[in-house]
């Protein structure tokens, strides 16, 4: 006899058992691939909404003109920063020389840019930051980027040091999102397309975690408890007609 999966999709429940989900949080922190009309749903339900990205390769303005674009402002003032200018803008204070070396996309990475980080990182007063650990960063379905991870592996190898990283899975952004609006993790909702990622970061933080299946994970892929999810969406858009029936 099969088991039954701990995971609920979200799709087979009632408009009761929906409603007891909706009752069950009250802060939303979403990855920001998926339904703008769902995330304004959600804030029309009196849900306290916050994106999370590690793709730092656009800067908070181009977030900000896209989801206007989608339908989905965002308002002033934008409370959680986390794009490389921003970082690179509040590390320049450290001291007039270089303070820092961050580990992040970047297209034009190349061997003198990594052998000066190597150089700084020798200093024991240099800051070392990944912002994010990413191994690969998905294109298309048939192209990835390598990721900031393989090059911060190169860093730690040649220096001995370990970053400090900020991206998820990691809970700094979580930490920073608290600075702003208090969290009860049992009543916050992680969502997110990736089991490594948004899932574990919810795991780490005690949130409740939803998965939605339009990225490269699989229910299948689902085998650690940390990164178990409590409920699946085939897409976040599938969660819409949900909230609407309440």
């Amino acid at each position: 006899m099969a088991q039954s999966s701990p995971i609920t999709d979200l799709s087979s429940l009632n408009k009761e058992e929906i409603a007891a989900f909706l009752d069950s949080f009250d802060t939303v922190i979403s990855d920001c691939d998926g339904s703008p009309q769902t995330i304004n749903k959600l804030k029309s339900l009196g849900k306290k909404v916050f994106l999370m990205s590690n793709n730092s390769a656009s800067s908070l303005e181009k977030y900000v003109t896209s989801c206007e674009r989608m339908g989905m402002p965002i308002p002033k003032p934008y409370p959680v920063v986390e794009d490389l200018p921003s970082l690179m803008s509040e590390l320049s204070n450290l001291d007039s020389d270089v303070g820092a070396v961050v580990i992040d996309t970047d297209p034009n990475i190349n061997f003198i840019k990594m052998m000066k980080a190597v150089q700084y990182l020798k200093r024991p007063d240099c800051h070392f930051i990944l912002a994010a650990s990413d191994v690969s960063a998905i294109l298309t379905k048939d192209l990835k980027l390598i990721g900031p991870g393989c090059f911060s592996a190169l860093l730690e190898k040649f220096t001995g040091r370990s970053p400090i990283v900020i991206g998820k899975p990691e809970v700094y952004m979580a930490h920073l999102i608290e600075k702003i609006h208090p969290l009860n993790p049992s009543r916050t909702l992680m969502i997110g397309d990736s089991l490594d990622h948004d899932i574990l970061l919810g795991s780490r933080c005690g949130f409740q975690t939803l998965l939605v299946l339009s990225g490269q994970c699989a229910l299948e892929d689902a085998t650690d408890e940390d990164n178990m999810p409590k409920y699946s969406l085939n897409k976040l858009g599938d969660l819409l007609p949900l909230l609407s029936s309440q």
